[in-house]
């Protein structure tokens, strides 16, 4: 995104994501400090000020579903605690708990994505999950 605005000297962006997509590019745009595993943190400045729009489509923002089933979980390092997708489970209050730490900073931070900001679902996406 950085190097879209600098080739084209552009004062702000659009940006269309998908999927993980959604995710991570709400994170860069945001900015913050990321745990990237055996290569450490990595702390991006946040660059929501040079985003005009931001869609999201059918975002993981929640996690991925798949993520919530231990032959998944323990297999894909996509799927940890710390810095994957995995979506938590319920509780007996029906809350969410256990979310990874990096959907659950990420869903905290209040910090638009752009001036303008839209997502897209489905109410019934089979990787996401009911109501994703």
């Amino acid at each position: 995104m950085e190097a879209v605005l600098d080739y084209t000297g552009a004062p702000k962006i659009d940006v269309i994501s998908h999927s993980m997509g959604v995710t991570l590019s709400r994170a860069a745009i945001k900015g913050g400090n990321y745990y990237l595993g055996k290569v450490g943190n990595i702390n991006l400045k946040p660059i929501n000020k040079f985003v005009r729009t931001y869609i999201g489509i059918a975002g993981v923002n929640y996690g991925a579903l798949l993520c919530a089933q231990a032959y998944y979980y323990d297999n894909l390092r996509i799927c940890n605690k710390k810095n994957g997708f995995y979506p938590g489970v319920l509780d007996n209050n029906n809350k969410v708990v256990n979310m990874s730490q990096f959907l659950l900073n990420l869903n905290k931070d209040k910090t638009k994505e752009g001036d303008y900001a839209y997502s897209m679902l489905s109410l019934y996406d089979t990787p996401i999950g009911y109501n994703g």
